[in-house]
């Protein structure tokens, strides 16, 4: 797993690995502290999106994990190494074990932690308890407003730090349907159509960046090709329809590779698995497609479109195609000049730039940015 960017968090006086592709910062979460100064004291326990493994860790006996975000796993696995940890969205776990107490995270999505919590009261012992966690910012009042209507009674188990936690005896049930929604996208004359769930990126609409990116998409027959980032499996679904040889599409999330599957189906071109950026993967890439995120936790952040083209560089094959759509406000121009040999311009339009990087450089060389200044001044 790529290490950069990786921080040593100090907790309680222990030092847990920590990256900021995972779900928050446990040094300014006082979330996290509430829960472990509550945590129970006996009974068999299950943690749902509870970050890199300090929560499991503090409570110093054997516990299940779920986690959605891979770096999250992968992590927990160090922090929380007495724990188990599985990567796979609860929400549609095929988890048959039962737990005295089912603690709960909630996620920026309101529906899928609705579903969540479903899923959580069909897996306690009859004298079990939901425990869900969040911050007032982060919508844990809404959320128990959305159970009270839903019919389900709850009682704040703890109180403190901007937040709170909430319990739900074992004996009550709630009942959230999975809703899938197709989207369409248009490729050329073709109409390509996804379906996602609550909690994935673009659910219920086409995502205009990617719209513009498949515009310039032309052929990519007989290559291998990287969906890097996949949520949905558009792009990847593009690729297939274009001749693609291979396709591989990565992501952290288990929500998005659950998406991928659903969307491509059981054809033999099509590898699908988790990564971060693409960090494990080995072989010949002859063509990245892809739409980076620049957020992480609740912020924007630009280190982690200079990594995504860093890591870009590394997998592509000899004079292999790296094509990106990004709002147009970040640089990707400059860092681009930075890392490859042949950057340009394929479309700006509707708020994106689609652009073709070419040919990974050996090493550093002077950047000219006299070209991005100005595109931006004649942009207007």
């Amino acid at each position: 797993m790529s290490r950069v960017r990786e921080k040593l968090i100090r907790f309680d006086g222990n030092e847990y690995r920590h990256h900021p592709a995972g779900s928050g910062n446990p040094k300014d979460d006082r979330i996290t502290e509430l829960v472990i100064e509550n945590l129970p004291e006996s009974g068999t326990v299950a943690f749902v999106e509870c970050g890199t493994g300090i929560i499991p860790a503090n409570l110093r006996r054997k516990s299940i994990s779920f986690h959605s975000n891979w770096i999250d796993c992968e992590y927990a696995k160090a922090n929380a190494a007495d724990s188990e940890h599985r990567f796979e969205d609860f929400a549609i776990t095929s988890c048959t074990e039962r737990f005295d107490y089912v603690i709960l995270r909630i996620t920026k999505s309101a529906s899928h932690n609705m579903k969540m919590i479903a899923k959580a009261l069909t897996v306690l012992t009859p004298a079990g308890k939901v425990l869900i966690a969040g911050g007032n910012k982060e919508g844990i009042k809404g959320i128990a407003s959305k159970l009270e209507d839903s019919g389900v009674v709850t009682s704040i188990f703890a109180n403190g730090g901007g937040g709170r936690v909430l319990e739900i005896e074992a004996d009550q049930k709630l009942s959230y349907a999975e809703e899938l929604i197709a989207t369409e996208y248009t490729l050329g004359e073709k109409i390509l159509t996804v379906t996602t769930q609550e909690g994935l990126f673009a659910h219920g609409k086409s995502d205009r960046g990617t719209q513009q990116l498949l515009k310039k998409l032309r052929t990519v027959h007989g290559k291998t090709v990287l969906d890097l980032g996949c949520g949905s499996g558009i792009l990847a679904k593009a690729a297939l329809e274009l001749g693609a040889e291979k396709v591989i599409c990565t992501d952290i999330s288990a929500m998005a590779l659950d998406a991928a599957r659903r969307n491509l189906g059981d054809d033999s071109r099509v590898e699908i698995l988790p990564t971060y950026i693409g960090d494990t993967l080995e072989g010949r890439i002859d063509v990245i497609l892809t739409n980076p995120p620049f957020h992480e936790g609740s912020g924007t952040t630009n280190d982690l479109g200079e990594e995504w083209l860093e890591q870009c560089k590394k997998l592509l094959w000899g004079k292999g195609d790296l094509i990106l759509v990004a709002n147009q406000f970040l640089p990707y121009m400059r860092w681009g000049l930075e890392r490859f040999d042949y950057v340009t311009e394929l479309t700006r339009d509707d708020g994106f730039v689609v652009y073709l990087m070419r040919s990974p450089i050996k090493k550093a060389k002077p950047v000219d940015n006299r070209r991005e200044i100005n595109e931006v001044i004649f942009s207007v």
